[in-house]
């Protein structure tokens, strides 16, 4: 038996905080104390089997200040935008720009059937 680590990369749903320009009190705060009171898009590291669930827009920020020294795998859990906006995270986590020839990674990608299903149909995801 193993222990598997979890990772909240980011819990602050479809609207990050602090929000752009934004000068409510939650906003003020998070801007003032930073994390956990800043919070980005939902996304969960999953260490043991290096499973990335999720790619807001900022994920690469969100791995940037994680503790994440490699990633074999990403599952989508939805469409919605604030889960697959960083799908472009793939590419540079995967892309060899130093070696000539390319040693390219590969990272599998996990999509449920309803999730695939959804992709077809909203956003042009699938064809991304």
């Amino acid at each position: 038996m193993f222990e598997l680590e979890i990772e909240f990369l980011g819990t602050g749903g479809a609207i990050t905080i602090p929000r752009p320009l934004c000068n409510c009190n939650v906003c003020l705060e998070a801007r003032n104390k930073g994390i956990p009171f800043s919070r980005m898009g939902p996304s969960i590291f999953v260490h043991g089997p290096n499973l990335l669930i999720d790619t807001p827009e900022d994920i690469y920020h969100q791995i940037n200040r994680s503790t994440i020294d490699d990633v074999k795998g990403i599952i989508y859990s939805q469409w919605h935008p604030d889960h697959v906006m960083g799908r472009r995270i793939i590419e540079s986590l995967s892309a060899d720009w130093v070696n000539h020839p390319p040693q390219n990674k590969k990272i599998d990608v996990y999509i449920p059937e309803q999730v695939n299903i959804d992709f077809e149909t909203f956003l042009g995801s699938s064809d991304h």
